[in-house]
């Protein structure tokens, strides 16, 4: 378990991703997807590039609840539901969603550019945008900026709307919820790094679903990624933060 943990390590400290197993309900079922994680603050071009090339989900970036509180960085459905009244078409979105049995429990924020951005969308534009995150995360973790200078930076450094999405962790990650946003920032947290996180899920190029785990398992033998599961992660979590287990949010 440890000598897994310190694969990932290495591999971070050389700005390469790692394979996280995790948990993905469908038609009320438990199965699992497989997601690229990297601390924000290693990512660079030809990382991205490799997310982008083999992964082929949706690239966001996770903070942290406190980081988010911190920023003062919204739930995008907190900004639907401000402007419903002025939006009929929200208002009905906002309604109809009330009115359904499961509760939605999106991770979504805004989405966002670096300043120094010229497109935004380009590979270069995106990963500059990311790593951005990464270095103000970075130093506001080591206390190189405070609270206050650190929202500063921060607000003066990025623009919306941008390509960047930003996702949100629960209050207390893996107390909380067990989701990709939790667990990637819970190995970010045990392996000593800044509780941003970049993640794309792996999507099979085939069937345009998820890539399956015994797939992604090949891949990261082929390639020599590390690769991880949900319940490591956890135990891993556990022990060293010394946590109990019922302590642990289900999935």
């Amino acid at each position: 378990m440890f000598e897994q943990l310190g694969k990932i390590k290495d591999a971070w400290t050389e700005s390469e991703i790692i394979l996280l197993v995790n948990p993905i309900e469908e038609a009320n079922t438990i199965k699992e997807k497989v997601s690229f994680v990297i601390p924000a603050n290693k990512l660079n071009l030809k990382t991205f590039r490799k997310i982008k090339r083999d992964a082929s989900g949706p690239i966001s970036v996770v903070l942290s609840y406190d980081l988010c509180k911190t920023l003062e960085l919204p739930f995008i459905r907190s900004i639907y539901q401000a402007i419903s009244s002025r939006y009929p078409l929200i208002d009905q979105f906002m309604k109809a969603e009330k009115s359904n049995d499961k509760i939605t429990t999106s991770a979504y924020s805004i989405s966002m550019d670096s300043i120094d951005t010229e497109f935004g969308s380009t590979d270069l534009d995106i990963t500059t945008s990311i790593t951005k995150i990464g270095e103000i995360v970075d130093q506001y973790y080591h206390h190189e900026l405070l609270q206050k200078e650190f929202v500063k930076v921060f607000r003066k450094s990025f623009k919306i709307p941008g390509h960047v999405q930003i996702l949100r962790s629960s209050l207390n990650l893996l107390k909380s919820r067990i989701t990709i946003a939790e667990l990637s920032l819970a190995l970010c947290e045990i392996s000593k790094y800044p509780l941003a996180a970049v993640i794309c899920d792996m999507i099979d190029s085939r069937t345009g679903s998820y890539l399956n785990t015994q797939m992604a398992e090949k891949y990261a033998e082929k390639n020599r990624i590390p690769i991880i599961k949900t319940k490591t992660i956890i135990d891993l979590w556990r022990s060293i933060l010394k946590i109990q287990k019922d302590q642990i949010a289900t999935y």
